[in-house]
């Protein structure tokens, strides 16, 4: 009985690939590596040794971090598990260009690093801990896309069919259980290939590539959807993982759609990127379009209608539209989905599908200045998305140093204040009040690049959790406040205090309210 795991072996030229890709991804990223930042949640998990992902209805994230430290508590084992995550976004890269048959080692490694160092990729490389097994939600994504285009052609029974389906839903219920953002991953690459295998005039294998990706998709989802209800059980991830209500399903799918690429149009601003990017959507979809027409005529299309012949057109137009809409994965279906660059996986391979998808055309084609042509093209984006890596390492690192600096300061200063007050409890309750601004370096790498300002995190803000982890990470107690019961009053909503401050600095204030709540209230210079 023939078996679909030969078609997940690399040839020579794959192999090579993946060692350029994984290299090259390797340096672009290195000044993240280098800045060595524990980002947003990784401070929590460093302080509790606890993954909490269970939480998220994300057990296998759980699991393959415990594996890979060998058990609890979590340590902070950086960069290892970011090197890790390159090299599995490699191996992924690898097995898109296989499925659109890219054999050629330079496009391939070009169009490699485009996916995994792609600016929306950058959030999920950021985090210490959750960076390797969204890389690993990714990698089975993609194998469960590969198995079903491999699985659709003839020769395969119906009994083997059965089997290899069956891996593609077993390969998305663990992508549901590590990530659920990577089925979008699944769903552009799908619907990519459907397009690819219609204008190849393959017009039954892209009928049946679409509906069982469909399928498999709703059975995992099915699957999956017991999982979530043991473990999902907090407010906030019930929030966010609740599903559309029928009756607005229509309207909501659309808008999640809309808020899907008004996201990535804002992380992209008005600069070289976005134009980067329209210049490869454009040249994809012209490309499509020459590709349509030409299988037209090759089928002797004089002897059909009209009809017919604009009917055949309007599939390809269908797919887009099914990719623009694949790029929101499961996101589609939330009520309340969280729209951030490290969600957007679809949209970063749809990008990387993108390059192979031309690569493979310039390939069958026997002029050689389109291959050179677009190994240009590519070497500028993959230059501009290194640009990007190397500044959020920076970025972060010149962040850091400043709010630990202003933290250490003001934990000093806490250390002096505490002992001198009349505190009724054993620690005191402390609050923050509003944030600082960014350091001015980094304003202008904020401007070039607005992706940026939506990844970069920071914690001397009033609406990070995170600021008093990091307290505590340096050792200062003290007990978390109700905010609006305590320390927000008036029709705007903003602290008002009670009593002189015990403690004057340039960039915050200190004020003692209630007999054991410290407020500290953060002031920009000049402000």
């Amino acid at each position: 009985m023939k078996n679909i795991f030969p078609y997940f072996l690399l040839s020579k030229v794959e192999k090579k690939a993946f060692i350029n890709i994984f290299l090259i991804s390797l340096f672009a990223m290195s000044s993240l590596l280098l800045a060595n930042i524990l980002y947003s949640d990784d401070l929590t998990r460093v302080t509790t040794g606890e993954t909490f992902w269970n939480d998220n209805g994300r057990p296998l994230s759980s699991l393959i971090s415990l594996v890979l430290q060998l058990g609890k508590p979590l340590t902070d084992i950086s960069p290892l598990p970011q090197v890790l995550a390159f090299a599995i976004y490699s191996l992924s890269a690898v097995y898109l260009g296989k499925l659109f048959k890219v054999h050629d080692l330079l496009l391939l490694t070009l169009s490699g690093v485009i996916f995994v160092i792609n600016p929306f990729n950058l959030q999920n490389f950021a985090f210490v801990f959750d960076s390797f097994t969204m890389a690993v939600a990714i990698l089975t994504s993609t194998l469960a896309a590969l198995s079903i285009s491999v699985s659709v052609n003839d020769q395969f029974n119906r009994k083997e069919k059965i089997i290899n389906f069956s891996l593609s839903l077993l390969l998305l219920v663990c992508s549901l259980c590590l990530y659920q953002a990577s089925t979008s991953v699944y769903l552009v690459t799908c619907f990519f290939d459907a397009l690819v295998k219609l204008l190849r005039r393959q017009n039954k294998k892209s009928f049946n590539v679409f509906i069982t990706s469909i399928i498999i998709l709703l059975f995992s989802f099915i699957a999956y959807s017991p999982i979530k209800n043991f473990y999902i059980t907090n407010e906030y991830n019930l929030h966010h993982s609740q599903l559309i209500s029928f009756s607005d399903f229509p309207q909501k799918v659309i808008k999640n759609v809309l808020s899907s690429w008004d996201n990535i149009q804002q992380s992209l601003g008005n600069g070289t990127l976005i134009n980067l990017f329209y210049i490869l959507f454009v040249t994809t979809i012209l490309t499509i379009i020459i590709n349509t027409v030409i299988s037209q005529k090759n089928k002797n299309s004089n002897s059909k209608s009209l009809l017919q012949y604009l009917l055949f057109l309007t599939f390809p137009v269908f797919y887009i539209l099914l990719l623009i809409i694949g790029v929101s994965g499961v996101m589609l279906v939330l009520e309340n989905p969280i729209f951030a660059p490290r969600t957007m996986m679809g949209f970063s391979t749809l990008v990387a599908i993108c390059c192979l998808f031309l690569s493979n055309k310039v390939l069958q084609r026997t002029q050689k200045y389109l291959k050179y042509c677009l190994i240009s093209f590519l070497f500028i984006l993959s230059l501009a998305f290194s640009n990007v890596s190397f500044t959020l390492g920076n970025v972060l690192y010149s962040q850091n140093v400043q709010d630990e600096i202003i933290v250490t300061i003001l934990i000093s200063d806490l250390g002096e204040i505490v002992p001198k007050l009349p505190i009724s409890q054993q620690h005191p309750t402390l609050a923050i009040v509003n944030a600082l601004n960014y350091t001015y370096g980094n304003i202008q790498a904020y401007k070039k690049y607005p992706i940026l300002n939506r990844i970069t995190w920071y914690y001397l803000n009033s609406n990070q959790i995170q600021f008093y982890t990091k307290l505590e990470t340096l050792g200062f107690k003290f007990a978390s406040p109700d905010y609006q019961k305590d320390i927000f009053t008036g029709v705007d909503n903003q602290f008002i205090p009670k009593t002189e401050a015990v403690l004057i600095r340039p960039l915050y204030r200190i004020y003692f309210e209630n007999n054991n709540l410290l407020v500290v209230v953060l002031q920009n210079p000049n402000s």
